[in-house]
């Protein structure tokens, strides 16, 4: 009885409220009332700040008008990305525990109690957070307003705040952006959703209390009947009440149907993109249990509206409602208290205290630095390859090994090019034995042979000149024919002819070879010899060497064993192990601040306790365009003595620009938006 009057004594004197409801499955963490009550006080001064949520709206509204295809372009990275559930279902609570802290502080604010904090299962299964809200009943119509409105605030200003640093720092490349954009889609989504009048939640508590009607929904669709059957209600309108209940009515079927359809497949596409065939089995399961939470809310509104018609025969059989309303009002009354009135002096100066040194610290001096997502790169890498045809008959190193530069690293076949050295060093003897020879000179043997053949040669003529004179007289005196005497003195002449040959061989002999014959051996000798040593460097080209020092770094080499190489085939790669090169992907807007041989911090993901330092050695002329923006390619090189730093991974890094004060460094962001993208807009 006194439950039932203390709620109808709130409702005369605050507007509509409904019966407490039986909370689903829950969790209960602590009680909240000490902990709200120090967030109403280090979070009084933001009271002040409520009137800029429309402007705030309005902002984010346009900022994401004006770059639709890049919000569409990060939504569906976002979805392609690995880590989507994780981020979302952070990004889900996140939004739902602010919601539920504002109005536990707005209920502390105005007076009220709220003495539960937990979890419960919507639907059965998926969990949120919630707030004891029974003592909003206790609140005057004001603190029922703003206990009703505090979540709805909360999420619009998660939209905004969410949509502005998505856009500001959406350069950046770092997961913050990504992590705003889901959180203004979740505030902006669960404030459509608790916003819509049909379903019990903030939004039909508000208008309940806003139009002091604790029927609203049912009044609501008794409109909607009325004017498609013409079926009377029970209880007649009241005058001026129809028409808005209608158009009300309309809205929310009308309302019901898109947002049904545009959840559906926002959850079908992320459940089919993350897990396939299961994710649309698990679609098909939500939405199996969203019609079974549908008929048990149905079941419950009627409970409630039934508990709501007996409760007002009880106040009726009381005296009736105007007999009654004093004392229930009275009842209901609003607790005193110390919080109700604002925060404490103490609490002031401490407020005060910490603007003054906010404000002095935002004018010291500060080291700026830009920073942008790294790939760690080589600082030089080179290839070993084939230098000759042949076999791969021996590896001497595998991946990882540090090697210097020419070191063998592997052995090829080389049975032709032994072959070939063979060949060419014999041909090369003869001609230097040849080439010798000549430059020697004539041995005394072959000038006394040479002596000996001209000697004979003029026995020969003496003899045949004889022969040929007495063949002549023998010839005259008719004693023999002209046939004799010609056989003789052709003969003769033979002889004469071998004798001039005879003493050319000796003047040959005495003389040696020539010049000429000289420069022919020695040009024949010298080309077997370079022959000779290619044929050698043949031999040594069938191993292959390495062209630096540094770290191998291709996989699997010892299954190569066996194959044949072209002259020219790479084997293995190295890299320079003892320094490597960082390309850092800094956005547009802060490479005016970069210079070459500026100071930069590198943190990689494998290494994320260690900070390593390095010097931007090159400045790209050109902007690449990333899937966050355009971004400027930064060359940094840093040591790597401890060899720690592998090709391929990735990290952040810090450059050290110029100094500023502190609040120039941490509003840069934001006065470039405003100076950028506000600008663009301005017709």
């Amino acid at each position: 009885g006194m439950g039932g009057g203390a709620m109808g004594g709130g409702m005369a004197r605050g507007g509509a409220q409904q019966a407490a409801e039986p909370r689903p499955a829950s969790l209960k963490l602590m009680d909240p009332s000490g902990f709200l009550r120090l967030l109403y006080v280090l979070f009084y001064p933001l009271k002040w700040f409520l009137w800029m949520v429309v402007p705030l709206i309005t902002l984010a509204g346009l900022t994401g008008f004006q770059n639709w295809p890049q919000l569409l372009s990060d939504q569906h990275a976002f979805l392609s990305s690995n880590n989507t559930i994780t981020v979302m279902i952070i990004g889900l609570f996140t939004v739902n525990l602010a919601s539920r802290l504002a109005q536990g502080v707005a209920i502390i604010a105005h007076g009220g109690k709220a003495d539960d904090f937990g979890i419960s299962l919507v639907m059965g299964f998926l969990p949120r957070f919630y707030i004891d809200q029974n003592g909003i009943r206790q609140l005057d119509r004001q603190g029922q307003l703003w206990s009703r409105a505090a979540p709805l605030l909360t999420r619009l200003g998660f939209f905004g705040a969410g949509m502005l640093a998505w856009a500001i720092t959406r350069d950046t490349g770092t997961w913050l952006p990504q992590f705003s954009l889901i959180v203004a889609q979740f505030g902006l989504g669960m404030f459509l959703i608790s916003a819509l009048p049909f379903l019990p939640m903030d939004g039909q508590r508000w208008l309940g209390v806003y139009f002091n009607e604790p029927r609203l929904l049912s009044k609501s669709i008794a409109a909607l009947r009325y004017a498609f059957t013409g079926k009377a209600p029970q209880q007649p309108f009241v005058a001026g009440t129809y028409l808005p209940l209608l158009m009300l009515s309309i809205g929310m079927v009308l309302t019901t149907i898109a947002l049904v359809l545009g959840v559906s497949i926002y959850a079908a596409i992320i459940l089919e993109t993350e897990l396939g065939g299961t994710g649309v089995s698990i679609f098909l399961a939500l939405v199996l249990a969203f019609v079974i939470w549908l008929l048990a809310l149905k079941a419950s509104i009627g409970r409630r509206m039934s508990r709501m018609g007996a409760m007002a025969g009880m106040l009726g059989g009381a005296g009736g409602g105007a007999e009654a309303e004093p004392a229930l009002g009275r009842m209901a009354a609003p607790p005193q208290g110390d919080v109700a009135s604002g925060p404490s002096g103490a609490a002031r100066v401490v407020w005060g205290l910490i603007a003054v040194g906010l404000l002095a610290v935002a004018f010291l001096p500060y080291e700026y630095e830009a920073g942008g997502l790294v790939e760690i790169l080589p600082a030089s890498r080179g290839q070993a390859v084939a230098r000759s045809d042949g076999e791969l008959l021996e590896v001497m190193v595998s991946e990882g090994d540090i090697v210097v530069a020419g070191q063998v690293l592997a052995a090829l076949s080389s049975w032709n090019q032994s072959q070939n050295v063979a060949i060419t060093e014999t041909k090369l003897l003869g001609a230097q034995a040849s080439l010798a020879r000549l430059e020697a000179g004539p041995k005394p043997e072959e000038v006394e042979l040479a002596l000996s053949q001209l000697a004979r040669a003029e026995s020969a003529v003496a003899f045949s000149q004889a022969e040929a004179e007495r063949n002549q007289e023998l010839l005259t005196s008719g004693t023999i024919s002209h046939a004799t005497f010609d056989r003789s003195q052709a003969t003769y002449e033979a002889d004469l002819a071998s004798l001039d040959v005879q003493r050319a061989n000796l003047v040959l002999v005495e003389s040696g070879a020539t010049t000429e014959e000289l420069s022919i051996a020695q040009a024949d000798v010298e080309r077997l010899e370079i022959e000779l040593s290619f044929e050698r460097d043949e031999i040594e080209r069938a191993t292959i060497v390495a062209p630096m020092a540094g770290r191998v770094i291709t996989a699997d080499l010892q299954l190569r064993h066996g194959s044949f190489l072209r002259v020219g085939e790479v084997l293995l790669e190295i890299e320079n192990a003892q320094q490597v090169s960082a390309a850092i992907s800094i956005p547009e807007s802060e490479i005016a601040l970069i210079r070459p041989g500026s100071v930069v911090r590198l943190r990689a993901v494998g290494h994320a306790d260690r900070e390593i330092l390095g010097t931007v050695s090159s400045i790209a002329p050109a902007a690449d365009e990333n899937s966050y923006g355009s971004v400027i390619r930064v060359d940094a090189v840093f040591d790597n003595p401890d060899d720690f730093l592998r090709t391929g991974m990735t990290g952040y890094a810090k450059i050290e620009t110029t100094t500023m004060r502190v609040w120039e460094a941490y509003l840069r962001s934001i006065r470039r938006f405003f100076q950028v993208e506000v600008w663009s807009w301005i017709p």
